[in-house]
């Protein structure tokens, strides 16, 4: 067997609040515009997040098709940020630099690599039902200057689901132990404020890596 890949924790975000709006930070989303196939992918990537936890009135569907769709947009999600790789080269290429795409697995990152994996994981293993449950939480305005209390919706992962990574293919590729404690972390992260939150701070992580590694800047 060949050396394995890093599943690294030292890096991962804690979910003490929740974002109002799926979207870039702006430093980041204008400096990635330089990449345009790699903005494409990241911006398609956080509208389907932002349908997750949609209602039927939102997602324009059936009460019994809700289930459906929310599953759907996570497959989604998953499928363009890991596209955002694999469009990677394409842009390097265009710079005309000699680059070399950094792939997800060479960030380390479990964050990362585990929502990676999960994308394998949604098309081909399991069907996922999500477990929703209620959080009461405050809404700030974006100058703090008024609060609202509002009840939110919590949508996670079951853990058995999550436990089915260690099945796929991929997982030689981690030692044992760093991939339980990935998992574990992922379990506990959902928890907080909703896969969607981890699935958007995904994006925007490795969207903050690309910049830094090309040293892309906003014109």
């Amino acid at each position: 067997m060949g050396s394995r890949n890093e599943l690294r924790l030292d890096r991962s975000p804690h979910f003490e609040t929740s974002p109002l709006f799926c979207t870039l930070e702006p430093s980041t989303e204008a400096a990635l515009s330089q990449l345009p196939n790699v903005y494409e992918r990241a911006v398609a990537a956080l509208r389907f997040r932002q349908c997750i936890g949609g209602d039927k009135d939102a997602l324009g569907v059936s009460e019994d098709h809700v289930r459906i769709m929310q599953a759907a947009y996570l497959r989604a999600a998953l499928m363009e940020y890991v596209a955002i790789e694999e469009v990677l080269p394409i842009d390097l290429g265009k710079r005309g630099f000699g680059e070399k795409p950094l792939r997800i697995l060479d960030t380390g990152n479990a964050m990362l690599i585990l929502l990676r994996e999960m994308r394998h994981l949604q098309l081909h293993r399991v069907n996922t039902t999500f477990r929703s449950t209620s959080r009461s939480a405050i809404l700030r305005t974006r100058n703090k200057e008024q609060e609202f209390e509002t009840e939110l919706t919590i949508l996670t992962i079951p853990t058995a689901d999550l436990r089915q990574l260690k099945t796929l293919r991929n997982a030689a590729r981690f030692d044992p132990d760093e991939l339980d404690a990935a998992i574990s972390w992922f379990s506990h992260a959902q928890s907080q404020w909703g896969v969607g939150d981890v699935v958007q701070s995904g994006i925007q992580v490795y969207a903050a890596e690309l910049v830094q590694r090309y040293s892309l800047a906003a014109y």
